[in-house]
């Protein structure tokens, strides 16, 4: 019996590598196979875009069902109706790049013409995750709300 698992052992580790190979493969390759269009349709509307994420370590993970849920219950008269774009930022490289975005979750205020007029990254420090007063001050300082 010994020696039956002893001639089976190397492809026993030859199938974990491949195995972990392509798990990583397909990791790696998953934005590049997601296709991404880098236009977001405003409608000449301003709007907010969030930037999060879906995988990561537990305590990023529950930063980011926190950040979810603080967007999900924020009253849409609060942000004057602005449309909320949820994004995955892992799935979006382009927009990761063409917003500088370092890391999720995000805030982006975008005007009319699709110009970022203000950021805000969400802190784990925050009971909140996002000061959502601070963004509503900005839709009003920027005369948003009749847009």
């Amino acid at each position: 019996m010994a020696g039956v698992i002893q001639v089976h052992k190397p492809q026993v580790w030859l199938l974990l590598v491949g195995t972990i190979m392509l798990l990583l493969g397909v990791k790696v390759a998953r934005p590049f196979l997601i296709a991404a269009d880098s236009s977001i349709e405003l409608n000449n509307q301003p709007a907010l875009l969030f930037f999060n994420n879906e995988e990561g370590c537990e305590c990023v993970i529950e930063l980011y069902q926190k950040a979810d849920a603080v967007i999900a219950a924020w009253p849409a008269e609060n942000r004057a109706h602005i449309a909320v774009h949820r994004l995955v930022l892992d799935e979006r490289p382009d927009l990761q790049r063409s917003y500088d975005i370092q890391r999720a979750p995000m805030l982006l205020l975008l005007d009319a013409n699709g110009q970022v007029i203000w950021r805000e990254w969400g802190v784990a420090s925050n009971p909140n995750v996002f000061d959502l007063t601070k963004v509503e001050a900005q839709i009003r300082a920027w005369n948003l709300e009749g847009s």
